[in-house]
Formats: C-alpha cells, sequence, structure tokens
C-alpha cells in the first residue's frame, strides 16, 4: 500500500451498555466507546448486496492505519506501543475466530502491511535507518526477511509465491520482486524516473512510473518477462490495484480525481466515476472496485459492481471513511474517530441476498474487557433523539441497531406507528424503533 499515515481506534465493549442508534450512524457509538455489534443494511439496488460495519482495531488510545484484507484475515499498522509518527507495529485480526494477534512489535518501525493467503509482508526499520521487506506465516508462526538490501525497501506487495516491492537501491524507486517458492530475486523494472506502489495479482504485477514526465500505469506479465504500459494518458495516473484481468487507478485526466480502470483480456480502458468531487485510493477484487470518495459531507466507501454497472455508497454517513481494501465481501478502511481524535480500522460487510430485502444479521465486535454480550434488536428508524415518526420518514431496506433486548436503558413501553413497533429510551427521551419498514424512500438517503 501507499507511504501515507491515517490513524485509527478501537472497538471495544468497555461495559454492558448496548445502546447503538444507527447502523447508517457510528459516530454516536463513538462517543459512547461501547461498540457491541451493527445490524446489516441492505440497499434497494439491483444487486441486493447490504453492507454491515463493525470496528475491529481494539485499542481506543492508538492508532490503527494502512488496513489490508485476504480472505480470513485483516492486516494494518499500529501505534498502540509507540506515540504517532513513531514506532508502528503491525496486527492482524482473524475474522473467523473474531481475535487479533500481534505480528511485529519490534521496538522499531514496521509498516505498510499487505496479506495474501496465510502470508502477511510489510516493511520493516529494526536493522538501520532503511526499511527491509519482512515476511509472517501465519500456518507456521514464522518470520523470515525477504529483502535486506542497504538501501530502502517499502511499499511491498504479495500473490501467491511473489513478493513485489519498490527499491531505491539504483538511487531512484525501482520495482523488485522475489519468489519465495524458488529463493530467488528479481527486478520488475528500472527504468529511468521512479516507479513506485506495485500491486500484483497472479502473473501480473502493476506500478505508477514518472519516466514520461507525469505518473502513468504500467505492468509486467511475470511468465513472459514483458514489460508493458497500461494507461500513458496526460495528467497523473496513480496508486494502481489489481485483481485478475482488472487494474483500476486514480486519474486527474479531467481537473480531478477520478476512478479509471483497464481490463488487461480486452484491453480496453474505461472510466468508473464522474463525479466532479474527488474519488481516490482504489482497490478492487474480482468484479468490485471500492475507493474513498469526497462527494458527501463526510467521505465515505463507495463501490461500483462491474457485472451490473451499478455505484453506491457503502459506508454510513455518520463518520468519515478512507482507504479502503477489499476481498469478497469484506471492505476494510480508516474510520476517523468522534472528535477528529485518530481512526479505528472499520470493517464492511456485503452481504449477497439477491433481492435487496432486509437481511437481520448481526456482526459481533470483540472486546477487551469481557462483558457478556447482550442480545442486540435491529429496528427501522433515522432517528437519534426524540421525535414523531411518520411514513415518510422511513427509507426502505435502512436496519438500525438500538441496543439490549430488555436492558434498563428501555422502558416497557410500546407502541405502532404505521405498522412499526417502537421502544422509548427511558434515560434519553429518544426514540428507538423495531420492525421492519416497507415505505419507499430513494436508496441514497440510507446514510443520513
Amino acid at each position: 500500500m501507499m507511504k501515507r499515515i491515517s490513524i485509527i481506534i478501537l472497538l471495544c465493549a468497555l461495559c454492558s451498555l448496548p445502546l447503538m442508534v444507527d447502523a447508517g450512524s457510528t459516530l454516536e457509538a463513538n462517543q459512547r466507546t461501547t461498540a457491541i455489534g451493527v445490524a446489516t443494511i441492505a440497499p434497494e439496488n439491483s444487486s441486493g448486496s447490504g453492507p454491515s460495519e463493525a470496528l475491529i482495531s481494539p485499542q481506543i488510545s492508538s492508532y490503527q492505519s494502512n488496513p489490508a484484507v485476504s480472505g480470513d484475515h485483516v492486516v494494518w499498522e499500529d501505534f498502540r506501543n509507540g506515540v504517532w509518527m513513531n514506532n508502528p507495529d503491525i496486527y492482524q485480526y482473524t475474522l473467523s475466530q473474531k481475535q487479533e494477534t500481534a505480528v511485529s512489535t519490534d521496538p522499531s518501525f514496521q509498516e505498510y502491511p499487505a496479506v495474501d493467503g496465510d502470508r502477511i509482508v510489510w516493511e520493516d526499520q529494526r536493522t538501520g535507518q532503511f526499511g527491509d521487506i519482512r515476511l509472517y506465516d501465519l500456518k507456521t508462526g514464522t518470520e523470515s526477511v525477504v529483502c535486506s538490501n542497504e538501501f530502502d525497501q517499502t511499499n511491498p506487495a504479495i500473490s501467491g509465491d511473489i513478493v513485489v516491492w519498490q527499491d531505491s537501491r539504483n538511487g531512484n524507486w525501482d520495482i523488485y520482486g522475489y519468489d519465495l517458492a524458488t529463493g530467488g530475486g528479481f527486478s520488475v523494472c528500472t527504468a529511468d524516473g521512479d516507479q513506485q506502489y506495485p500491486a500484483i495479482s497472479g502473473n501480473t504485477i502493476v506500478w505508477q512510473d514518472n519516466r514520461n514526465g507525469n505518473w502513468d500505469i504500467y505492468g509486467f506479465d511475470i511468465a513472459t518477462k514483458t514489460e508493458f504500459p497500461i494507461c500513458i494518458a496526460g495528467k497523473d495516473q496513480q496508486y494502481p490495484a489489481i485483481s485478475g484481468n482488472t487494474v483500476v487507478w486514480q486519474d486527474n485526466r479531467n481537473g480531478n480525481w477520478d476512478i479509471y480502470g483497464y481490463d488487461l483480456a480486452t484491453k480496453t480502458e474505461f472510466q468508473v466515476t464522474k463525479d466532479p468531487a474527488d474519488q481516490i485510493l482504489p482497490a478492487v477484487d474480482s468484479n468490485r472496485i471500492v475507493w474513498e470518495d469526497h462527494r458527501d459531507t463526510l467521505s465515505g466507501i463507495y463501490l461500483y459492481d462491474l457485472t451490473n454497472g451499478t455505484e453506491s455508497r457503502i459506508s454510513s454517513s455518520g463518520t468519515a471513511q478512507h482507504n479502503p481494501a477489499i476481498a469478497g465481501n469484506n471492505v476494510v478502511s480508516e474510520l476517523e474517530r468522534s472528535g477528529g481524535v485518530g481512526r479505528a480500522i472499520n470493517l464492511i460487510t456485503l452481504q449477497n441476498s439477491g433481492s435487496g430485502s432486509v437481511a437481520s444479521s448481526v456482526t459481533p465486535i470483540p472486546s477487551i474487557v469481557q462483558t457478556p454480550t447482550p442480545t442486540i434488536t435491529v429496528g427501522t428508524s433515522p432517528f437519534v433523539t426524540g421525535v414523531t415518526p411518520s411514513a415518510s420518514d422511513f427509507v426502505q431496506g435502512r436496519q438500525y441497531v438500538i441496543g439490549a433486548a430488555g436492558s434498563s436503558i428501555f422502558s416497557d413501553q410500546t407502541s405502532t406507528v404505521s405498522g412499526i413497533t417502537t421502544e422509548s429510551a427511558s434515560n434519553s427521551g429518544s426514540t428507538r424503533f423495531t420492525g421492519i419498514s416497507t415505505f419507499s424512500r430513494s436508496y441514497p438517503n440510507w446514510g443520513r
């Protein structure tokens, strides 16, 4: 991933008080620091994918950034053992076990992790001023050195047995690689200018390249050992990502940052976004492209589905989110903490119901303090404070977490509004809702 610093906070149930108001608004949950679960949100779109969200980086006093995801594993760089801008470490979270482990906590810098399957790679500065590339195998529990050249190696990426990175051994940034199966290193590109931020999928490596005076996107076929241009349009093309035959990048040829893509099989370029605001830092997996989008008041994560040509915001609107990565149905991003104090690693899980209907699932979040996990009730109201709802206030296909059913935070008062059961929170005067709304409203409003 690119060399950029992002911060993150936590997710943590410090007590059993489970009030989370709106799955589309994690802001209130962050203010309480009592996140215990999230509801699935099923948007009204043709793909029928409904995202749910959960924070997975469990240190409220630290910063986490640069997440990556592959299969069952999420990795990130973490400042819990140092201070901001000093001594980041590498941590990982196993989704199926809901368990976090430290990958590398040496007192020096470990940063810019990448993951593929059970292998994690990162830049590591424990041997001196410049970075090396190290690898940790989750299956064997062993750490090894991939490259320890005396100059700087950074921004690694991995696919299968191949690790690639940018390398300053020749006086500028070039792309190098290493085959874990054969134990042999190789150069990918040592052209004039700088080559940076490599990404890899199978036998194809891509990177940004300024040999022509601006940033372009180039590729390299490992099997044929041939290099080829992907996009050499005017202005800058940066931060490429690749999955199979699909390459994506951010592109400012139109005066703002848009997302573009290229199909290696058909050798055709396509434009993903056209909004006049900036769309940056794309990631891709199979037919899904995600990116950081600045068209709304708070930056969020958007998704484009290549199979049906649909675009939607998949992150909640209550907080700003940045720098996404995607693998399968899992999207990870950096979520800004309430009050602007750091960021947390956020997990968005995409659901494929195929019908666009509401799916009432809840994703539990791990806690530092071991407290009983309360029952989460899912409801359908956009309200945070006490109001009198009407049919026009509801959004079809939207769900909201309202807290632990039967807990003391709710009174026993219930009523029905247009077929929707409500409960009143006795300690705050706000109104919570249970049941499923059948009212119509356009999908883009779900995250208000």
